[in-house]
């Protein structure tokens, strides 16, 4: 009988788990996204309700949702020309999702807007207006494969650079 006990209690724990959380950004827990994203464990959802937020953010390897609440005519992740807009850079799969955004004031040797290193990133619904990089304005993807749908590449640039003096793929 404790046996049976046993096992349904092992049972019973196994199939409990923790309900993913949504924080808020901003709000006083949660001023930026980037701080969101650093305590958010998997499955977690970002929310960032409308506004215009001058930060750079990294997935770090995090399987969750990154999502605005209003779109992206109304909700803008604005990188003020200091590198990647978003980046995706250790390992991120399907799980990961950046939903709903206009990215813009990228500006990076590759992917001003967005970058993707190993990582297969899922991005839905995003603007991707006026950034710039020597590879992938909009988006560059590095061994790479995002799932990319319902998203608009404006105005992105691909710069040659030299010595090189070569350039590449100005929306992705």
């Amino acid at each position: 009988m404790l046996r049976i006990l046993l096992i349904h209690c092992l049972a019973l724990a196994i199939g409990m788990q923790a309900s993913a959380a949504d924080l808020i950004v901003p709000s006083k827990d949660y001023p930026t996204i980037q701080s969101a994203i650093a305590v958010a464990n998997g499955g977690d959802h970002v929310v960032v309700l409308p506004g215009t937020y001058f930060e750079l953010i990294n997935f770090q390897g995090k399987a969750i949702t990154v999502r605005s609440s209003s779109g992206p005519g109304v909700t803008t992740i604005h990188g003020g020309g200091l590198g990647p807009v978003v980046q995706c850079v250790s390992g991120e799969g399907p799980g990961s999702v950046l939903q709903g955004f206009t990215i813009t004031g990228g500006n990076a040797s590759s992917g001003g807007g967005m970058y993707n290193f190993n990582s297969s990133p899922t991005v839905t619904n995003c603007d991707f207006i006026n950034n710039s990089a020597t590879f992938g304005g909009g988006l560059h993807n590095n061994n790479s494969n995002p799932n990319v749908t319902g998203c608009r590449f404006i105005d992105n640039h691909a710069v040659a650079n030299p010595p090189f003096q070569c350039g590449g793929g100005g929306g992705m």
